[in-house]
């Protein structure tokens, strides 16, 4: 059984050329790629957001100790 991201489902015996089959590993190839890149992108964020919510919790410390 096949989907080609559709709502049709092919469930016959389909012949695929090898350079289909070449295209669409490739295409699971790039899927792994951008999933890989979007978890590395959400790291750098939330370590980026953790970040400054450090260097903000330093700044209202001071600021409290100094009233």
């Amino acid at each position: 059984m096949l989907s080609f991201n559709s709502d049709k489902i092919l469930s016959e015996d389909v012949n695929i050329s090898q350079t289909d089959r070449y295209n669409i590993s490739s295409n699971l190839t790039l899927s792994e790629k951008v999933m890989k890149m979007e978890q590395r992108l959400e790291k750098e964020f939330e370590d980026y957001f953790d970040r400054e919510i450090q260097k903000f919790q330093k700044l209202a410390m001071t600021w409290l100790k100094n009233c």
